[in-house]
């Protein structure tokens, strides 16, 4: 659904592209992603096993070698995160031939979109329960 809004709001921005290549370009700028699966999160899931889902960490606090692997795998994931959003605004930017600033702004709004009216629901749900 995300290609489809993507798109939609592009056009509105006075993009060029097509779905088919929105499409693409969301697609292509989630390979370094899975790429952080590979690197990061199998290695860390063998390191670290269990503690990768609770929040006490008795083995990795107790063993500084584990505290440092765990620092250089946040490092890397936060790099490559890094990397994903700017490969998905130059690729959308690419897609409807504008800039990445542009393509920024359509995530932006695409997001507004999405979150603005669950925003307003919960609101409305938790205003009429506290009364």
């Amino acid at each position: 659904l995300l290609p489809a809004l993507f798109n939609w709001v592009a056009k509105k921005l006075g993009g060029q592209g097509t779905f088919e290549k929105t499409r693409y370009s969301v697609a292509y700028s989630y390979i370094p992603y899975v790429y952080s699966l590979i690197l990061v999160w199998v290695p860390s899931f063998f390191l670290f096993g269990i503690e990768n889902f609770t929040s006490e960490t008795p083995e990795m606090d107790s063993s500084i070698t584990l505290t440092i692997l765990f620092l250089i795998f946040a490092i890397i994931d936060i790099v490559i995160g890094i990397w994903t959003i700017i490969i998905s605004l130059k690729c959308l930017g690419e897609a409807h031939q504008f800039s990445a600033w542009k393509a920024l702004l359509t995530i932006i709004i695409s997001f507004m979109i999405i979150i603005l009216p669950l925003v307003i629901i919960v609101f409305l749900i938790v205003g009429v329960t506290t009364f």
